[in-house]
């Protein structure tokens, strides 16, 4: 198992960045020409503490969580910050960015579909008098908004929660910034709920 050091750390386009270094386990013959280069000579730099003979890896969280990250191996320097000048950083941040963002896409649409806005509230204590929903105004902007009517009868939701009559609430939900955002509306339909919520009613 490798042991990573932390080299650098740095906030871009939402995603916090830890760029670490461990020590290449592949020798040098397996990566360089001996045609070209003096093997021998690298190996001896290395040893002697001349050269740093790493692997880098740079992750990309959000929230605390590993969303994408990329490698780079064979990397011979004189120091890390030397490496983190040279170009190649740029290159692995990119890549690890546009992966978390392709894995958050495919978690935004697991957590659309899976998403329950009427969750379980109900207790030995009695129902609780509606839900508290995020404010409607963050969802307005969003081109695609998710809808479900609060189901249960007699007033209630299908989690517990009483809202009064009619039963025409929706729950209504999108992604903002990596997070769900829901509120609550009254309406006739599916979409006369998304409608209402992107206007602003």
């Amino acid at each position: 198992m490798k042991h990573w050091e932390t080299i650098k750390t740095e906030e871009t386009q939402g995603f916090h960045l830890v760029c670490s270094v461990a020590y290449e386990d592949i020798h040098p013959r397996d990566c360089f020409d001996d045609s070209i280069d003096d093997i021998a000579e690298i190996c001896r730099k290395i040893d002697n503490g001349i050269y740093v003979w790493f692997v880098v890896r740079v992750e990309a969280f959000k929230h605390g969580i590993l969303l994408g990250s990329d490698f780079l191996g064979g990397c011979l320097y004189e120091n890390f910050n030397q490496f983190l000048e040279d170009g190649y950083y740029e290159d692995l941040v990119s890549m690890a960015i546009q992966d978390a963002k392709a894995n958050l896409s495919k978690l935004k649409r697991c957590s659309m579909k899976q998403f329950n806005p009427f969750p379980e509230v109900s207790s030995r204590y009695g129902s609780p008098m509606g839900r508290h929903g995020d404010n409607p105004a963050n969802l307005q902007g969003l081109k695609r908004l998710h809808a479900r009517r609060q189901g249960g009868g007699d007033g209630y939701d299908r989690g517990g929660a009483y809202w009064g009559t009619p039963s025409n609430v929706w729950g209504v939900w999108g992604w903002i910034n990596g997070e769900v955002c829901c509120t609550y509306v009254r309406a006739n339909s599916r979409n006369d709920a998304i409608s209402k919520v992107k206007k602003g009613d």
